[in-house]
């Protein structure tokens, strides 16, 4: 399958999150100068303070979603994104690493969740998204998601494993085996949340 369909459904996702960020950042500036020009003149009045920080407090927080969705769909035609493969199988990792260069990610591989998060702490941000097996030797795909989510918010984890009880409930998951197609297709839909991380 293309890498280009795959990338472009990505970036027209991310630019719908843009406009749609940018028309809540809208409502809310619109709203917050309603309440500056309604209370302005009652700010020694407890009504008037907390109506124009409630409604400042949201403006604030519809620029910062406005300016992580567009960082997010300038970083799509930038910089290639990275994926990070991680299993201890080298057969399967290698045939995941494929199918994701094939779709535009450069890749990296690490044979175990303490490789994986060294090659993280040194790349830190760089990296787009971790793929990794859940049943490793030396650290399990479960402490790798939860040590990158408490050092790297922003860096999305998809683990993957052959055993259905092993299946996270705190993070995306795909069931071995699979094609190809399901795995960008999970990979699209865990990418086009990225941009309402944290960073």
């Amino acid at each position: 399958m293309s890498g280009d369909p795959d990338r472009a459904k990505l970036r027209e996702e991310l630019l719908e999150l843009v406009r749609e960020s940018a028309a809540l950042f809208y409502a809310a500036a619109a709203e917050h100068a309603k309440a500056v020009a309604e209370f302005g003149g009652m700010l020694a009045h407890p009504d008037g303070t907390h109506a124009v920080l409630q409604t400042a407090l949201s403006e604030r927080q519809a620029i910062e979603d406005y300016s992580r969705a567009l960082k997010a769909l300038f970083d799509s035609f930038i910089f290639p994104p990275v994926s990070l493969v991680v299993d201890d199988e080298a057969d399967l990792r290698s045939a995941i690493a494929r199918i994701l260069r094939r779709d535009g990610f450069e890749t990296i591989e690490a044979q175990n969740g303490e490789q994986a998060l060294a090659v993280i702490r040194n790349l830190g941000a760089r990296i787009t998204v971790v793929v990794s097996d859940i049943r490793m030797p030396l650290m399990s795909g479960c402490d790798l998601a939860k040590a990158v989510g408490e050092e790297f918010p922003q860096i999305p984890v998809l683990l993957m494993s052959a055993f259905a009880d092993a299946a996270p409930v705190r993070y995306p998951f795909i069931a071995k085996p699979f094609r190809a197609e399901q795995l960008l297709s999970k990979l699209r839909d865990v990418l086009s949340h990225r941009a309402t991380r944290t960073t």
